[in-house]
């Protein structure tokens, strides 16, 4: 939504990215700009490991918090999630790194900027990744074979760290409404209630 302008603002930092919102319009909306950007995120590397011919399924779950790791902190059979089992029963593990090891092997400059995700860099990830992967899983009694396929991806700003604590960000003179899971934590439950509460607000200034 925009209101006239006298100058553009954006949503989030990256022009270009995925989602990148050019907002048009009053100090408002400039607050409610400066404040999305003023969320902090954390990075985390996510891991996709692929293997073919291994006895189904490879993990006693479909997926699992694991809370005892430091290094691995989710991991999921993707290939049991409906509509994804593959014909030649090929199965796919992802797994999402700790906070604490992804901030080690993904670390951000002294501005906050991360350097570009290279195919080199991913390559050079991916086994350090899959080893923790292998070490996390064990110490829950769970080996894996071989596998035929590791692929790593740097997900720059997976969490917020610091959510904003309100249920949306709202710009009631620009009749705007920011929402997201920066705004109640990280996880599609925050993100759905911020939603609705957005979807509220707007609804109101429709109702006005």
């Amino acid at each position: 939504m925009c209101v006239p302008a006298r100058e553009a603002h954006s949503i989030p930092r990256l022009a270009g990215a995925p989602g990148h919102v050019e907002i048009a319009g009053s100090n408002a909306a400039a607050k409610l700009v400066a404040d999305v950007a003023a969320v902090k995120t954390d990075t985390c590397l996510a891991l996709m490991v692929g293997y073919e011919g291994a006895p189904a399924p490879l993990l006693p779950f479909d997926g699992a918090t694991l809370r005892g790791s430091d290094e691995i902190a989710w991991v999921a059979l993707d290939s049991a999630k409906p509509g994804r089992a593959r014909p030649d029963g090929a199965q796919c593990i992802v797994a999402l790194a700790a906070p604490a090891l992804s901030a080690k092997l993904a670390p951000r400059a002294a501005d906050g900027s991360l350097p570009p995700q290279t195919p080199e860099m991913l390559a050079a990830l991916a086994p350090v990744l899959h080893d923790a992967l292998r070490r996390a899983l064990a110490a829950a009694g769970v080996q894996l074979p071989e596998p035929a396929y590791i692929q790593a991806h740097r997900w720059g700003s997976a969490f917020p760290s610091q959510p904003v604590g309100s249920t949306c960000l709202r710009a009631d003179a620009a009749r705007l409404a920011a929402c997201g899971d920066f705004c109640l934590g990280g996880g599609v439950e925050g993100a759905v209630i911020s939603a609705r509460a957005a979807a509220d607000a707007i609804r109101q200034h429709f109702e006005s």
